[in-house]
């Protein structure tokens, strides 16, 4: 009956949203926090046990030591909680609500916290657990778990160790917006995806030593955009890293965000490293949906972004902007000190993975190739692409001597399919929208002109995503240069 009335209540809200210029700084009734190295209640029972969960209704506060490899020193006990602090006064001035957490204690020094417990997890770095709220004997208890072997080492606390306390604590701030309220189940692109991408901001911007520490694919979300933006659990894979590493994507709007609100030269986000402001999450995560699964989480984020007064252009337009510059990122995102290669092919490698095979054309790098030369100046590479989803292709100019002038054919089976697609050149600004004619084979087709320099390499991302991202489907399509 409680998640009915809830229901209910935030489907009225949803009616009336119109989109705040940008989200309020907010202040939290807690903003401090008590590392212990402990479990509440008997041992597991925070996660297994729901008569111990009883026993904290009647106001038992009851905690049992555990032993760990690492155990929590006064210095690395201070570092957490610091940290942590620091996470929350990010996430208040980018005016997001208040953690859904329960355990709320006094520390010795007379500060009001939240409890995290340092602990033995199986399988996990972190966790964000609460009871069943369908349960009508136990109440809702929501805590956060940090595992002691991923957060430590001999050294002290660990850059991922610093990642997932930013990370846990985003989960209790998710898990106390309308949108989360709403609904049963969200999809790993949006649960882990924003928590990765505002963690390690976190961390970039508090510790940026320790940021730059840290795993390069993680810490930027390389991931393969080949494969639809979409990230649900699958059987065999309930915890997808794809899903993990959307936090891409997230970030993309945040610097999107950032630069609408301080003006620049360059008014559009590109591939060298910007600031955040996840101000535009925190308004998007107060708006819901009650359409269930994928089809309900797009359709909210497409009229999220058409709503919010620094965006109001459809997701597609957005989304084919954030593959180009994410294309470019290499060279300008990884280190220098990544191994296996250049740093562009490691993340292209990382970014564009799962093409289908085409017969006679050559992938590397995760991106098709074909080159032009004044002996072969036209050249076609056809190719499957995936709903929400890019491919890109390299283009070398051979045997000119100056720079040219390339048009581009893109070609599709039919106008729908055409109309979903957006062409760009990795790195710039904009990309160009399809305006289809009819070819004389019944085949769609669209032109466009691009400037080419001769000898180099050239990448060009092709993204499709429908006006409603919902709707867009995989099809085969083609290049021709």
């Amino acid at each position: 009956m409680r998640r009915a009335l809830r229901r209910t209540m935030f489907a009225a809200a949803a009616v009336a949203f119109g989109g705040a210029a940008s989200a309020a700084p907010v202040a939290w009734r807690v903003d401090q926090f008590e590392v212990v190295q402990a479990e509440p209640f008997s041992p597991r029972a925070s996660l297994e046990d729901d008569f111990a969960r009883i026993v904290q209704m009647f106001g038992w506060d009851t905690m049992d030591p555990v032993d760990v490899e690492h155990d929590l020193t006064p210095a690395t006990k201070a570092a957490m909680e610091t940290f942590l602090h620091q996470s929350a006064q990010r996430l208040q001035a980018w005016g997001f609500p208040e953690p859904r957490l329960t355990d709320v204690v006094t520390r010795a020094d007379g500060a009001t916290a939240y409890r995290v417990y340092y602990t033995n997890i199986p399988d996990a770095a972190g966790l964000y657990d609460f009871v069943d709220p369908n349960n009508p004997v136990v109440p809702d208890y929501p805590a956060m778990f940090v595992d002691a072997d991923d957060v430590m080492d001999e050294n002290g606390v660990t850059p991922k160790g610093y990642q997932v306390l930013a990370h846990e604590l985003f989960h209790a701030v998710q898990h106390n917006t309308a949108f989360f309220r709403a609904r049963d189940n969200v999809n790993t692109w949006i649960t882990e995806g924003q928590a990765r991408a505002v963690a390690y901001d976190i961390l970039r911007l508090e510790k940026s030593d320790t940021f730059n520490q840290a795993d390069t694919g993680d810490a930027w979300g390389a991931r393969d955009y080949s494969q639809s933006l979409v990230v649900a659990p699958t059987d065999g894979d309930p915890h997808p890293i794809r899903g993990y590493r959307t936090s891409s994507f997230w970030r993309y709007l945040a610097e999107v965000e950032y630069k609408k609100t301080h003006p620049s030269t360059e008014p559009f986000p590109t591939e060298f490293v910007e600031d955040v402001d996840y101000g535009y999450l925190a308004q998007f995560l107060n708006q819901f949906t009650t359409e269930p699964g994928a089809r309900g989480e797009l359709r909210w984020l497409d009229a999220m972004v058409r709503s919010h007064p620094h965006m109001r252009v459809p997701l597609r337009d957005y989304f084919a902007e954030f593959l180009v510059a994410y294309a470019a990122y290499g060279d300008a995102r990884v280190p220098e000190t990544t191994s296996g290669g250049s740093r562009d092919g490691f993340w292209r490698t990382n970014g564009f993975q799962q093409h289908r095979p085409s017969d006679g054309f050559e992938l590397r790098d995760g991106c098709w190739t074909a080159q032009l030369s004044p002996q072969t100046r036209l050249v076609g590479v056809p190719f499957q692409i995936n709903k929400n989803a890019g491919v890109c292709i390299d283009l070398t100019l051979d045997g000119f001597d100056s720079d040219t002038s390339v048009t581009i054919t893109l070609n599709a089976l039919n106008a729908k399919s055409l109309s979903q697609l957006r062409i760009g050149v990795a790195g710039e600004l904009r990309t160009a929208k399809t305006q289809w004619t009819a070819g004389s084979d019944g085949e769609s087709r669209t032109r466009h002109n691009f400037r080419v320099a001769a000898g180099e390499t050239t990448t060009f991302v092709v993204v499709n995503m429908a006006s409603d991202p919902s709707a867009t489907t995989t099809h085969l399509a083609g290049v021709v240069f």
